[in-house]
């Protein structure tokens, strides 16, 4: 396979949130889709409790052979905009990081995996929260305040107490500065103990990040234990940097249209 050497002067223009050694950065790791057997919505989010054995899952990434010791984010490859979002969008954010190349992975599931409804998602995270109130507290709000500085997430979200947890609205706030969290889950004790609790009863998760914040896309799953879970079908494929300009004008100019603007 002839590799294509992507030159960071061919990117669109991007305004630039993250540079190199900034210390306090807001992050976005993302793949995302799936094919569901059933669909929640729109509106969003899904709430299938499985996903069946020989669902189709694509990943974009900066690697010729994804490691398999980390969790894999994943999108729908039959859903255009997912496509567009991963092969645009989140192409460039991985460029941007040093990247190279970027890869489009196929999968396709070898069982039927568990998955958590969103109910059950913001369960964990209360009961991984009230664990360790100090340790979450300090961590959510470190995040919290570089979402402020940035303007992302929820008015409710940026203005939670998280000191001061108490009903199931500022419980689900507080959910979605945590999932900002868990782009760097291996970094935060508090991400540790979540990701470790969800392995253990379920295969996978909707990407509550990517689903909500990140371009609006459609159906975003985190898959756990990679090996036990998937196969890849067929080889990676190279995306060229052509395709990663359309696609990502195409979802600049839908966003636009909403009035938003693209997020990495």
């Amino acid at each position: 396979m002839r590799l294509e050497v992507f030159e960071y002067e061919d990117l669109p223009e991007l305004p630039r949130r993250r540079r190199k050694n900034e210390k306090d950065t807001l992050y976005h790791h993302g793949i995302k889709g799936q094919k569901w057997g059933v669909r929640r919505g729109p509106p969003y989010p899904i709430e299938d409790k499985t996903m069946v054995k020989g669902t189709r899952l694509n990943n974009v990434s900066s690697y010729l052979r994804n490691p398999t010791n980390r969790w894999l984010y994943t999108y729908n490859p039959d859903d255009k905009w997912d496509a567009s979002a991963y092969k645009g969008p989140f192409a460039v954010y991985k460029l941007q990081l040093g990247g190279r190349r970027v890869f489009e992975h196929q999968y396709e599931t070898v069982k039927d995996l568990k998955m958590p409804t969103s109910k059950e998602r913001i369960d964990e995270f209360t009961n991984v929260y009230n664990r360790k109130k100090s340790r979450s507290s300090k961590e959510l709000s470190s995040m919290q305040k570089i979402m402020r500085r940035y303007g992302v997430g929820s008015k409710e979200a940026q203005c939670v107490d998280m000191n001061k947890l108490q009903t199931a609205a500022d419980y689900k706030a507080a959910y979605e500065v945590f999932q900002h969290l868990m782009e760097q889950s291996w970094k935060y004790d508090t991400t540790k103990r979540y990701c470790a609790a969800m392995s253990e009863k379920y295969d996978a998760m909707v990407d509550d990040n990517n689903q909500r914040i990140y371009n609006h896309v459609h159906d975003p799953v985190i898959i756990f234990k990679v090996n036990e879970a998937l196969k890849e079908i067929g080889d990676a494929r190279l995306v060229s940097m052509n395709e990663i300009k359309e696609n990502f004008v195409t979802v600049r100019d839908e966003m636009a249209k909403k009035g938003e603007q693209v997020m990495l």
